[in-house]
């Protein structure tokens, strides 16, 4: 989030209701190879934070969450390195289809990692608390700032502002 925030601060033609993430980052984005590099350091450290998770719990439990966690990193590396969106936000080459189709895959993998995550702590001696935080927390304030971004970009729209 404060990626995303500083970022579209550093571009001046950008809003943070009007245009998506993966704009900062486009091909010819003014910023790009410096949302490149924040991608790459925040997915880097979510694999090794998924890792330390992992081997921290020691419960026996599945290890389903934490790998698709760290797919999902790894996808998101893939995604900086090699698949930006297409300049102006298009997705006409097949890189840019492939931006979307990665992006579109790791959020689905993340929320699967969160479910699968929950399912293993919410038994774990310790861990119950932050089973239930996390999954309220995350899941619920990614669902709430979704709908008040599509609400404003569905206001911005229609009034033409």
């Amino acid at each position: 989030t404060a990626m995303w925030i500083l970022g579209g601060k550093l571009q001046k033609d950008y809003s943070h209701i009007k245009h998506d993430i993966s704009s900062l980052f486009a091909v010819k984005a003014p910023n790009q190879r410096l949302m490149q590099t924040f991608i790459i350091i925040s997915s880097i450290l979510l694999f090794l934070f998924y890792l330390g998770l992992h081997e921290g719990l020691k419960d026996g439990g599945s290890i389903i969450g934490p790998y698709l966690f760290i797919i999902a990193s790894i996808l998101g590396m893939l995604v900086a390195f090699f698949f930006p969106l297409d300049e102006g936000g298009e997705m006409t080459t097949w890189r840019g289809k492939m931006h979307l189709i990665l992006v579109v895959l790791m959020g689905i993998l993340t929320v699967a990692g969160m479910i699968a995550l929950w399912f293993r702590l919410k038994d774990v001696t310790g861990w119950t608390t932050f089973a239930y935080f996390s999954l309220i927390f995350k899941g619920g304030s990614e669902f709430v700032f979704s709908i008040i971004i599509f609400g404003l970009n569905e206001i911005y729209q229609r009034y033409d502002l």
